[in-house]
């Protein structure tokens, strides 16, 4: 399979490796699927949130790096930041990891934030606050979002554009619509069971179904 991938005109895939490091942070940055694996976890949060400023911004010193961690946690809703600073990774839940990961886009400002299902390993209630938080994070940094997901709830509480894959190939592309009238069979395929899924948990729960 070939193809490019254009950033400002110009193909990453071209890049020389100092380049694209280059790039990493600055301009794009990727929140992983997995929470628990973005932390080394034999290292505290706070020293991992310094080091990734540092990393991008040598001129911060720790101190700075430090203060400007406990106000991006402080912004994700932490009520005590100092505390999850000072934590392992261990010692936090999923979702906490999960928007421990969001303060990096707050201390770093990317110009893209690429999230490969960052829903996925939540429970419903994190999921729900994770999804705000991008939310929040697209008005607040004006940065454009890339959501690779099969959560279709968080498609259409997130995305201005869908694209539909099958087997590494575009099939449908457009915008809410597609979900509600869809035109290829895939699309569709994944519209019906999000329907039957949703179905089956309230009936389970005695609360009817979704039509």
């Amino acid at each position: 399979m070939t193809g490019r991938s254009l950033w400002r005109g110009r193909d990453i895939l071209s890049m020389r490796g100092d380049e694209r490091q280059a790039l990493y942070g600055r301009e794009i940055l990727l929140i992983i699927q997995q929470a628990m694996e973005a932390f080394d976890p034999l290292v505290r949060i706070g020293r991992q949130l310094v080091e990734t400023v540092r990393c991008v911004h040598p001129s911060s010193s720790r101190e700075r790096a430090f203060e400007e961690a406990c106000e991006a946690l402080a912004a994700l809703r932490f009520e005590d930041p100092a505390r999850i600073m000072d934590a392992f990774p261990c010692e936090l839940s999923g979702g906490q990891l999960q928007r421990c990961m969001l303060s990096t886009a707050r201390l770093l400002k990317p110009s893209l934030i690429i999230a490969d299902e960052p829903t996925s390993a939540l429970d419903v209630l994190s999921g729900g606050q994770v999804v705000e938080e991008f939310s929040r994070l697209q008005t607040d940094l004006h940065a454009a979002l890339i959501l690779i997901t099969h959560d279709l709830a968080v498609v259409q509480r997130l995305a201005d554009r869908l694209i539909v894959m099958q087997r590494g190939r575009i099939v449908e592309s457009g915008g809410a619509e597609v979900l509600v009238r869809p035109s290829h069979p895939y699309t569709q395929y994944l519209a019906d069971t999000r329907v039957a899924l949703s179905n089956r948990f309230m009936r389970a729960a005695g609360r009817g179904g979704v039509r």
